[in-house]
């Protein structure tokens, strides 16, 4: 199981200010229950749709022994209100599954609980905690619910005396704002705020003609996820929304999150279940977790027995399995198979069946894992914004995506280095509404088409990218989507490199959090300057008037040259820079770039080769100077090396140079 290192306590950020030991103390002393004046028991909190009789009630009014949890949390069973979003139901029910997740969502949780204790005085005040881009932050309110005709009208328990849902629940809306902003959403969302997990989702198109090969693939991913702890969860998608609740021929849900708690390929033996299957030796098995159909939303009940679906999810998907022989497996032999059941609303599937799915949902735990220390991912992040201002300065950083080639690079630009040859490299991108992260997005207002590029910069940058060159390759595209939040894994080579998140279009205000995570610290800060800066006294200090790209190609004919290890040193103007040692002493190559800031220009840049005699000793093979007149364009150049005494060798270093007469264009 996942494990949020979050080392909650009340010292932690608090919404809206509200100190918890301050409110418990002032109303221990006045004797009276807590009125949440920042969520307050009206229409206000409840959003924009009007709703009829609608009266807030505590649950001792509901109930008379009211509890927060009847059984433990994975025993519960999320019920769906009249006006509860999926996504979140979805959400609280993975959640609810997931002990040391859940305790991390509401701490002290046996300190909130109603108890008989007559030293107890009860004050109706109950808290919980969400990862809230990137500060994990406790959320006070009240008891009050609303109810209609003393039902209440958002997600609930199916035990009337049981509390935790709908107090997590709202404590949920309150972040957001109110009830009718969790209408827009992704149970991805919830998750990630849940947990401070990183969210990836793609869809599973599985060719009914070509399965087997996918459903192979698919099941060694959702072994892998599992081993890493990771939450792992399956959905059925409807083109039509308002149809998402019905049952498929599976007896499945569409539109409900199942999430996967096991998945293992069983063995036959020597019995006659090899016949059953086929003659098949083994049978990949899943088992999955959901809300039970009969709990969800408008699920229709065509067939009931004392008020429930006759056939249980579990019944369904064997009587309805695509492999109709695995109704003939009896308990008694799943028992002898190892595929056995530990909390409510589990079923095990054959791997065959998961194609009716289309959505993977996984969240990966890369720093907050207890399970995962050994990886020893590093994570970085930064708040930033989508801001408008005047062209060229700080606040101009709203220029749109690559389909906006003049703009695009106005955008925040955030640099980072990948020092080992190869680095994997996760990225998530979050937006949030308005210019503070208190502002989520809302009903009011979807969230924007968002993405971001990385472009392979110059070894040397620490400015703003103004201008993209052909040396300034752009090496991961994430394209603009309409979420929340954006995910990539992947693995980058040795360099620097230039994260540059983007909405779709120029103009387009908001707030994001850049997340990075590496096995290595691959040190991601902002660049804020578009060049160098002017020195006082100006007199005594030139500013730059010049920009010099050069990038280093390969050495030809060094047969002449006695060493190995080889390295090119760049001088210009007091500022050094150096590629890599190259491994091929026959013909040495690097296809790095450098870009420098020249006051100068009747200076010449100096080149040396260098090779590593031993460990620490390193000799000068050859030496040129290069005048990099102005030229506008990237020019192939060859160039001859001397020797340390002036005389020339054969050998011959190839180089692109790139020099234009200002400093805001590259």
């Amino acid at each position: 199981m996942p494990w949020c290192n979050m080392n909650v306590g009340l010292r932690d950020v608090h919404f809206k200010n509200q100190d918890i030991p301050q409110l418990r103390s002032e109303l221990l002393l006045s004797g009276e229950l807590f009125e949440d004046p920042c969520f307050p028991a009206d229409q206000l909190s409840l959003g924009d749709v009007v709703v009829e009789n609608v009266v807030w009630k505590r649950p001792k009014d509901l109930c008379p022994n009211p509890q927060l949890f009847s059984s433990a949390p994975t025993q519960s069973e999320v019920k769906p209100g009249k006006m509860s979003s999926p996504w979140v139901v979805s959400a609280i029910s993975v959640l609810g599954g997931m002990r040391e997740l859940f305790y991390m969502v509401m701490p002290d949780s046996h300190m909130q609980e109603w108890r008989d204790d007559p030293s107890y005085e009860y004050i109706g005040l109950f808290y919980f905690c969400f990862w809230h881009y990137g500060t994990w932050t406790f959320v006070t309110i009240d008891d009050r619910l609303p109810t209609v005709e003393g039902e209440l009208l958002f997600t609930q328990s199916t035990d009337n005396g049981e509390f935790w849902i709908p107090l997590l629940e709202k404590a949920y809306a309150k972040l957001h704002g109110s009830y009718q902003n969790l209408d827009y959403g992704h149970v991805t969302n919830a998750l990630v705020d849940f947990t401070g997990g990183v969210a990836e989702t793609y869809d599973l198109n599985i060719d009914e003609n070509d399965s087997n090969g996918q459903l192979n693939h698919l099941m060694e991913s959702i072994n892998h996820e599992l081993s890493n702890h990771s939450i792992v969860c399956l959905k059925i998608n409807h083109p039509h929304v308002e149809e998402e609740s019905d049952r498929n021929d599976l007896g499945l849900t569409r539109g409900a999150v199942y999430q996967i708690n096991g998945a293992k390929y069983v063995s036959l033996g020597e019995s006659r279940l090899q016949s059953i299957f086929s003659n098949r030796n083994r049978i990949g098995m899943v088992r999955l977790r959901g809300t039970p159909p009969e709990q969800q939303m408008g699920s229709p009940v065509s067939q009931k027995s004392s008020g429930s679906l006759a056939y249980s999810a579990t019944m369904l998907s064997r009587l309805l399995s695509r492999n109709p022989k695995w109704t003939q497996v009896k308990e008694t032999e799943q028992q002898r198979m190892g595929l056995g059941l530990d909390h409510v609303g589990e079923f095990w599937m054959p791997l065959d069946d998961l194609i009716v799915f289309n959505e993977v949902i996984i969240v990966h735990f890369y720093t907050k894992n207890v399970y995962a220390l050994r990886l020893r991912w590093k994570e970085a992040s930064i708040l930033g914004h989508w801001s408008e201002g005047v062209k060229g300065t700080s606040s101009d950083r709203c220029g749109g995506c690559l389909e906006f080639h003049e703009t695009y690079l106005r955008n925040p630009q955030y640099i980072f280095d990948v020092s080992k040859q190869e680095e994997n490299l996760v990225v998530q991108l979050l937006q949030w509404q308005g210019k503070d992260n208190e502002k989520l997005i809302t009903h009011e207002r979807l969230p924007f088409l968002i993405g971001f590029f990385i472009i392979k910069v110059e070894e040397n940058r620490s400015y703003r990218l103004s201008k993209q060159w052909d040396f300034n390759p752009t090496v991961v595209t994430v394209h603009p989507l309409r979420k929340r939040q954006l995910y990539y894994c992947g693995t980058l080579g040795r360099g620097r490199y230039i994260i540059v998140p983007h909405t779709y279009k120029p103009g387009e205000l908001a707030g994001f959090m850049l997340r990075t995570f590496a096995k290595a610290n691959i040190n991601l800060r902002e660049l804020k300057k578009n060049g160098p800066t002017q020195h006082w006294p100006k007199f005594l200090f030139r500013y730059p008037s010049l920009t010099t790209v050069i990038v280093i190609e390969s050495l030809n004919n060094v047969s002449s040259m006695k060493g190995t290890n080889m390295w090119i040193k760049l001088k210009c103007e007091g500022k050094k820079a150096k590629t890599l040692k190259s491994q091929d002493s026959n013909q040495p190559s690097w296809n790095t770039a450098f870009v420098f800031y020249r006051a100068h220009p009747d200076k010449p840049i100096s080149v040396q080769l260098f090779s590593q005699k031993w460990q620490c000793f390193h000799t000068l093979l050859g030496q040129a100077e290069l005048p990099a007149v102005t030229n506008r364009s990237l020019c192939p150049l060859e160039v001859a090396l001397r020797d340390k005494g002036g005389e020339p060798t054969a050998t011959v270093l190839s180089l692109k140079i790139l020099t234009i007469d200002s400093i805001l264009q590259c």
